[in-house]
């Protein structure tokens, strides 16, 4: 499932400062890999908007978002209802207590692929000369 509007912003600095990546149509059970080969990701803390709310593995309860600490989404990990993205407050930590170098959106609670963001197409965000 797939929803256009879906997002995930990571920032580079707590209080979601200098933004090194957005992943925009965000699907359900897809691991997305941060981590490029050439590159120090360290993410320590993450925006999201758009994503669907509930899921079927959570019996009609909230959808969830899992970060983890190493790539494929089969490490140490931290999760958080996505459906207070519409009211405002996500719940994240404006600081995770380690660095983000995968994700996935949980619905079904089963990884059907693994994405690198690497692969979408990055523009340059020169407000803070990050990656978008």
């Amino acid at each position: 499932m797939c929803a256009q509007a879906s997002y995930v912003e990571f920032f580079q600095d707590t209080n979601f400062e200098h933004k090194l990546t957005r992943v925009n149509d965000v699907q359900t059970d897809v691991c997305y890999d941060l981590v490029c080969a050439d590159s120090n990701f360290a993410s320590t803390s993450a925006k999201c908007g758009g994503l669907p709310e509930t899921g079927v593995a959570f019996e009609g309860g909230s959808a969830m978002i899992a970060f983890y600490t190493d790539r494929n989404c089969t490490s140490d990990y931290k999760w958080w209802p996505v459906d207070s993205q519409s009211d405002g407050d996500l719940g994240f930590p404006d600081s995770f207590p380690f660095n983000i170098s995968s994700f996935l959106v949980i619905n079904a609670w089963e990884i059907s692929s693994v994405e690198s963001a690497c692969s979408k197409p990055l523009t340059v965000d020169t407000r803070t000369a990050a990656i978008e």
